[in-house]
């Protein structure tokens, strides 16, 4: 207990307190969330602007861009993308976190969910908000569940032979 005192007012100096009592208290460290949320929008808009950027440095007009973007092509890739930066938040998130690592990464993919709603367009096809949303959270766990279990290195012997 006296570790935990003394951890508190080491942190109180630095203006701190708060945010390491709510994650004491609640189990969620706000900076590792924060870490993986940032990675997450920071990582999904660039895969958008490079997109564009690509396709527009191959020279397609402007106004093609919107078209293809929504193209069957485009909305897998953004998928991909969007996906694949929900999974590398995750496992930020749990990797800063240190501990509770599903936790962590999952709570970085529902508020990743809550933002896509938020910048949602309402145009999309059926199956790409499907695969979207249902998509996330998976992601964002699967992004803790590395993070938590590191895959074998392939040095080390299998311990199923």
């Amino acid at each position: 207990m006296h570790a935990r005192g003394s951890l508190l007012c080491n942190i109180a100096q630095s203006g701190c307190e708060r945010d390491v009592r709510m994650s004491l208290r609640s189990g969620i460290n706000p900076i590792a969330v924060i870490v993986g949320v940032m990675t997450e929008m920071i990582g999904s808009v660039a895969t958008g602007m490079v997109l564009i950027i690509v396709m527009s440095a191959s020279g397609i007009p402007d106004n093609e861009l919107l078209p293809r973007i929504h193209s069957l092509s485009g909305l897998m890739l953004r998928l991909i993308g969007i996906l694949g930066f929900t999974f590398i938040g995750g496992y930020f998130a749990a990797q800063t976190a240190g501990q509770s690592h599903i936790l962590h990464a999952g709570v970085v993919a529902v508020m990743g969910l809550i933002l896509s709603f938020l910048c949602w367009e309402p145009d999309l096809p059926l199956w790409y908000g499907f695969l979207h949303v249902g998509g996330m959270v998976p992601a964002g766990l699967l992004g803790g569940y590395i993070a938590k279990n590191p895959p074998m290195p392939a040095d080390q012997d299998d311990p199923f032979d």
